[in-house]
């Protein structure tokens, strides 16, 4: 790639082919999860489910310890891409944040350690599947150890927007991790054989994103010496970005340790298994605002206010079209799914299903994240959002008594709402994009969800057979309706026209609008 190509051609066609490979990599994750739960079920039972979901949460609190480096880190390289004296910057950067996380992730493992110690007191669970969760938390330990430079240049080749590259790696990676981890839990290595996938998988991945780091952008690649002031600068950042971080932990890491808390680890395994193909699903649209973010730093640093608003307005009505959708199947198909997939022992109810849904409307406020995250600015954000994970927090055990398991997903969406409406007012204001802007992009995705939900429940007693057939065939009615009100209700004439050309440049489609 060469680093001193015309700005604009190139972050579009570096957001063109990081969305494809992105998309090609995150369709391999929903094959590893639709494998991996069945085989951990019938190799290892479903309280190994439960006690691998509540380790695997348990070591997100662990990470805070980071103390926010990672999002400063890739906020500062993807602004210094953009200068000119970048190849005198990223060095700097690279060795401080190399020199800073030793120290993080040396306190990562220490904390690995501690809880690998006191895993029988946190988790009811059988013997065998506590000692498979201790061997699978000394594996992560020692690869926390080695890790620091790998992590830091496979951060600098998202944060120049080479997202092709970033996201071959991370699909080689995610078959490496499907792989190993099947290949160990058929072996009988139950909690830790999908433990020790995961890490391959994570070292696999920023292994070769650090070498295409390395070969692509050589003059980037040096380690500089660590320098005090840019540590500090760093922790200014990340210490905002800290606060946030924990909030996050405790709304969307937090919920398998209430269930298994208040219900057990078989009953985590339930919740693990019904909230999984939700989880899958409403984290595909927001892969959108993840491959943006680099552009929008570079945009934010460049001051490009016109560009920003634009991109705002255009990844609104992008995630609109993804995710109504998708939350509507969620509610109506995720029983079927769910019966079809392991079982219908292991659906934690209908009501579950529609908080899931709820949920994932709520978290389409993800795209406009970035935007306020490029200000540097988190004050108020971070503050709102601990709020809200300890309302989610306080709500899930109370709800989780008086609802069941369905009582701890309702919870998450009540304690969201606030949040949510705080970040489409903070980035509308701040990008001065007006309520009315935003409804004009959104709302025929809204009405096409609606009308196509209706639909939707006309095709449930066909998908409630609970044959692989049946749930295909009224999925596919239910999406093939959607696409057609979408066609005509949300996308205006050139862009009905752009996708035609698309079509016509991969697959060699005519216009019906040509002679």
């Amino acid at each position: 790639m060469n680093d001193h190509q015309a700005p604009t051609t190139g972050r579009t066609q570096r957001a063109a082919a990081g969305a494809a490979a992105g998309l090609l990599q995150y369709v391999l994750q929903m094959l590893f999860q639709a494998l991996l739960a069945p085989m951990v079920l019938r190799f290892a039972g479903q309280e190994a489910l439960g006690v691998y979901s509540i380790i695997g949460q348990s070591l997100g609190y662990l990470a805070l310890v980071d103390l926010g480096l990672s999002l400063a880190l890739g906020r500062e390289l993807a602004q210094a891409s953009g200068r000119d004296d970048r190849a005198a910057v990223f060095p700097g950067l690279l060795g401080s944040a190399r020199a800073f996380g030793r120290v993080t992730n040396g306190a990562f493992a220490l904390l690995v350690a501690g809880l690998a110690w006191c895993l029988p007191h946190l988790v009811q669970a059988a013997p065998e599947s506590i000692r498979q969760g201790r061997i699978g938390l000394a594996v992560v330990a020692a690869w926390a150890l080695v890790r620091t430079p790998v992590i830091v240049r496979a951060t600098a080749l998202t944060a120049v927007q080479d997202l092709a590259k970033a996201n071959a790696a991370a699909l080689f990676g995610n078959f490496s991790r499907l792989v190993f981890a099947l290949a160990l839990v058929w072996g009988g290595y139950g909690v830790a054989g999908l433990m020790v996938g995961q890490v391959v998988g994570e070292a696999i991945t920023t292994g070769i994103q650090s070498w295409l780091f390395t070969r692509h952008h050589r003059p980037l690649s040096k380690w500089g010496r660590s320098a005090p002031e840019r540590i500090r600068a760093l922790l200014a950042f990340g210490s905002q970005a800290l606060l946030l971080n924990l909030a996050v932990r405790l709304i969307l890491q937090t919920d398998s340790i209430v269930v298994g808390s208040l219900f057990g680890a078989a009953s985590a395994g339930v919740y693990y298994a019904t909230q999984m193909p939700a989880i899958v699903l409403w984290n595909l649209p927001l892969r959108l605002s993840d491959n943006a973010s680099p552009a929008i730093q570079e945009l934010h640093a460049k001051g490009a206010e016109v560009a920003l608003r634009r991109s705002y307005l255009r990844m609104h009505k992008l995630m609109a079209v993804a995710a109504f959708p998708i939350a509507v199947g969620i509610g109506v198909y995720t029983g079927p799914l769910v019966s079809c997939w392991v079982g219908p022992q292991q659906f934690a109810g209908t009501s579950m299903a529609w908080a899931l849904a709820a949920f994932a409307v709520l978290t389409t406020s993800y795209v406009a994240q970035p935007f306020i995250v490029a200000t540097g600015r988190l004050g108020g954000l971070s503050g709102l959002t601990a709020v809200e994970g300890v309302a989610n927090l306080a709500l899930s055990f109370w709800l989780g008594r008086r609802m069941g398991m369905a009582g701890v997903m309702w919870a998450s969406v009540v304690a969201k709402v606030p949040t949510t409406a705080y970040i489409l007012w903070r980035a509308s204001r701040q990008l001065r994009v007006t309520a009315v802007q935003t409804l004009q992009r959104i709302w025929p995705a809204a009405l096409a969800a609606v009308v196509a939900a209706a639909l939707a429940t006309q095709t449930l007693p066909l998908a409630e057979h609970c044959t692989w057939a049946n749930l295909v065939e009224a999925v596919s009615l239910y999406g093939s309706a959607y696409l057609v009100l979408i066609w005509f209700v949300a996308l205006a004439p050139e862009e009905r026209e752009r996708v035609l050309q698309l079509a016509r440049g991969r697959f060699g489609v005519r216009s019906s609008y040509e002679p």
